[in-house]
């Protein structure tokens, strides 16, 4: 025996930790099944398609802001300003320089990341109140600027005949093809949200989201995880808003405005502040109801709002704390780390 050094466990007589069931991962593969089996059922249907697109895109959308409201815990009343400059970018490139969509859609990816990092690190060191004021004059700002800067945007009028998509020479058109694009990019943002949340990264969003201060207490860099989310959020806000003006073919100001943001950070916090699939299925809801609701046109608004209401008032956790047992739609948290913080497990 040797006295001073350490006894090194071999491998075989270590304790093997078990990965625990990801019920996350299981729900998000049964999304993406039934968002590829949609098609199957309804892809005859030219309105069921569109409606499709639509909640895909409003879900994208809303998934984006979950890494700043959700993740971090910052109130964001920008969110549709990136979705604007996204789609204004992705139409301006594309028409009048001649990059096609593609470079359209990189571009609006680089700008808006570029323009929610400058904008990030200011806003972001307010906090409460003031952070949300701050991003509510940003949205006026913008919205402002697409109406009277008629010379780029061409003002109320906004921007028509825009291109659609190409893949390999084929050119992506409304109907299933436009679906399945914008399904195959929803399920990419699904699939980032969960490698994010599963990961050490995942753990410190917690702990910046749950308290700030204690998360600072311990290491975790607060001003820079919020302001890498807020841009990585604005520039998946702008790719979005690439799929839709590109979708639509025609883009105006009017459709980004205030209400547009103040709606997506209502289905942010009715499906669950960090719960991917709470948020998928709230999208869903508030995309879907007022389509069906059309019925009762004369108490459809009245509906609508005493719903929302009393999901508010009765589940302030949103969707996801509808029941404790139903795990597809809790908060994502990351796996539990082994004894010891998760470092090495020898002695």
């Amino acid at each position: 025996m040797q006295l001073g050094i350490p006894h090194r466990a071999s491998r075989s007589s270590r304790p093997r930790l078990r990965a625990p069931l990801d019920q996350q991962a299981i729900g998000l593969l049964v999304v993406a099944c039934i968002l590829f089996v949609v098609p199957v059922l309804f892809g005859r249907s030219p309105y069921f398609m569109q409606l499709g697109v639509t909640t895909c895109l409003f879900a994208a959308l809303a998934e984006s802001l979950n890494l700043i409201t959700g993740m971090t815990g910052p109130v964001s009343f920008a969110h549709a300003a990136f979705y604007a400059i996204g789609a204004y970018a992705s139409a301006l490139l594309a028409l009048r320089l001649g990059l096609g969509f593609w470079g359209g859609f990189i571009g609006a990816l680089v700008l808006t990341a570029a323009l929610g990092l400058l904008l990030g690190l200011p806003t972001l060191r307010l906090g409460g109140s003031y952070l949300a004021i701050a991003t509510i004059g940003l949205q006026v700002i913008v919205q402002g600027v697409l109406l009277q800067w008629v010379g780029l945007t061409n003002g109320p009028t906004g921007i028509t005949n825009i291109m659609k998509p190409t893949l390999f020479g084929w050119s992506i058109e409304q109907g299933v093809p436009y679906y399945l694009f914008v399904a195959a990019w929803l399920c990419l943002i699904l699939l980032l949200l969960h490698r994010i949340t599963r990961s050490r990264l995942g753990y410190e969003l917690l702990a910046i989201r749950e308290d700030e201060r204690a998360a600072l207490a311990i290491g975790v860099p607060v001003s820079r995880l919020r302001v890498a989310m807020f841009t990585l959020a604005a520039a998946l806000a702008g790719g979005t808003g690439s799929l839709y003006a590109h979708y639509i073919g025609s883009i105006d100001p009017y459709v980004f405005d205030l209400t547009l943001s103040a709606t997506v950070l209502v289905t942010v916090l009715l499906g669950g502040r960090g719960s991917i699939i709470g948020v998928l299925v709230s999208a869903a809801l508030l995309t879907l109801l007022p389509e069906y609701l059309q019925v009762l046109s004369n108490y459809r608004i009245v509906l609508y709002g005493a719903g929302m209401l009393l999901l508010t008032l009765f589940f302030p956790k949103g969707l996801a704390g509808l029941s404790p047992s139903r795990w597809l739609l809790r908060p994502a948290t990351p796996p539990p780390l082994p004894e010891g913080g998760g470092g090495r497990t020898d002695a």
